[in-house]
């Protein structure tokens, strides 16, 4: 409440079990200084695909690549790292390579 002013919302959470993730492209290939865009997909336990997910990346080597929020991960150094996808307990991996 604000002075006379009063609001009020109703907010509705719908939950559904996860019961795989995949990572896409499953292997990348960039230059230093290049990026790749990583897509995780999230599947129910009767298969059908869950839209709308948010999950958390990171990489495993972060002197080779960085990942962001949305999932774009940029090549900082030679090497390889695994860009994981996790939400929950389930979590998906890919690899980029970094040349």
């Amino acid at each position: 409440k604000v002075g006379d002013v009063q609001g009020a919302c109703e907010v509705s959470v719908d939950t559904r079990d996860i019961s795989r993730l995949e990572l896409r492209p499953q292997t990348a290939l960039v230059r230093v200084g290049d990026h790749q865009q990583f897509a995780v997909l999230a599947y129910g336990p009767d298969g059908v695909p869950i839209e709308g997910i948010a999950a958390v990346f990171l990489s495993t080597d972060p002197a080779v690549a960085r990942v962001d929020a949305s999932g774009k991960a940029h090549g900082l150094g030679p090497g390889a790292s695994t860009i994981r996808a996790v939400l929950g307990t389930t979590r998906a991996e890919a690899t980029l390579i970094v040349n």
